[in-house]
């Protein structure tokens, strides 16, 4: 089951809906990993628009894989990612840590 981002600092590892306030174009995601969890975060996407995607963490130790809506894996174990002229559709980020613990903010941007 999908979580709202609200709840991730509640729920821990597991998969969320990301959802934009209205009016705006992106979002900042803080939670906390623990070693060996990921979180999935699904983020739709309309046909064209550019989908900015970028993690940080205390330790550097904060990545993320992206799949486009078809499921191919466009990227993994990075901290900054730009896709350009995406497919409509939902797109999942996944964030996990190359080592250790990593409280981490997302950074989530669809224009």
């Amino acid at each position: 089951a999908e979580h709202e981002v609200d709840d991730c600092g509640v729920f821990g590892r597991g998969r969320y809906r990301v959802r934009f306030a209205p009016g705006a174009f992106g979002t900042r995601i803080e939670c906390a990993l623990v070693r060996g969890e990921t979180y999935l975060f699904r983020v739709r996407v309309a046909q064209g628009q550019t989908l900015t995607t970028r993690v940080s963490s205390e330790e550097d130790n904060a990545v993320f894989a992206i799949s486009s809506p078809s499921g191919a894996l466009l990227t993994e174990e990075q901290a900054e990612m730009v896709v350009s002229g995406t497919d409509a559709g939902s797109y999942e980020v996944v964030v996990g840590s190359i080592r250790g613990n990593a409280p981490f903010a997302l950074e989530i941007d669809v224009r």
